[in-house]
């Protein structure tokens, strides 16, 4: 992104902005570090499925701030929304 010296955008598309790829990223070294967890399987431990957690909490809060419905179902779709909003009068 291009500021000026007041501080505005000079590129406020995405058409100029350039997305990093792998190309961009630093050489990674990987280094296992050999541990035991005694509540998972075999001594295992587990950091794929934190990322998975995040967006459905803050979709539905979104929808909240947004709607003023708590929807207690998901996939949140528009249909269903609509249905929340309308039991909710």
């Amino acid at each position: 992104m291009v500021f000026d010296e007041r501080g505005r955008m000079l590129n406020p598309s995405f058409f100029d902005y350039r997305l990093f790829t792998t190309v961009d990223a630093p050489k990674i070294r990987t280094i296992l570090v050999e541990t035991y967890e005694p509540t998972g399987p075999f001594g295992a431990k587990s950091i794929a499925e934190i990322g998975i957690n995040g967006p459905l909490p803050a979709l539905r809060n979104a929808i909240y701030d947004a709607c003023g419905v708590r929807m207690m179902k998901a996939p949140f779709t528009p249909e269903r929304v609509l249905n929340a909003l309308m039991a909710k009068k």
